[in-house]
């Protein structure tokens, strides 16, 4: 083996050491991309409302403000976004703990208040339904919802 082969293949199993030790969950175990944690709860990408894509985000600050309202009256909101929730927990990258799936789906809100802090408000949301069970056809619906599998421990 010449002095350069021997210099390229240390070169890529130095690499590929620094890949592995990068590749590492967060503290509960996710390994979703841009997974990162807000007021308890690992949340993963945040998005803003926009007017042509909503697909039932302002029902979801909606119910998420009136929540937050409900249970601290003097907090005044400056801001809001929906966030994603990381599906990939376990002991390598590969691993799936679970799968959602039905009409309701998990929406996670995160409410900026005046105080600089914020809030991270679970629901489950959905289409709306008539008294007869029906579907309301481009109407949403969300419930409060507590989801504690995405609960930050630190374990």
């Amino acid at each position: 083996m010449t002095w350069g082969t021997a210099t390229r293949t240390l070169g890529i199993f130095a690499t590929l050491a620094i890949v592995v030790a990068c590749a590492r969950p967060n503290a509960d175990g996710w390994w979703d991309e841009g997974t990162h944690a807000v007021d308890g709860y690992w949340v993963t990408e945040e998005q803003p409302c926009e007017p042509a894509t909503d697909k039932g985000c302002t029902a979801a600050i909606e119910t998420a403000t009136a929540i937050l309202q409900a249970e601290e009256s003097a907090a005044q909101v400056t801001g809001a976004v929906t966030a994603g929730y990381p599906m990939r927990n376990g002991d390598n990258p590969n691993e799936m703990t679970f799968t959602i799936g039905g009409l309701m789906q998990p929406v996670f809100v995160i409410l900026d208040l005046a105080d600089g802090t914020r809030r991270t408000i679970g629901l489950h949301c959905g289409p709306g339904m008539s008294e007869d069970g029906s579907t309301l056809t481009g109407v949403t619906a969300c419930q409060p919802a507590e989801f504690e599998v995405w609960r930050v421990t630190g374990s």
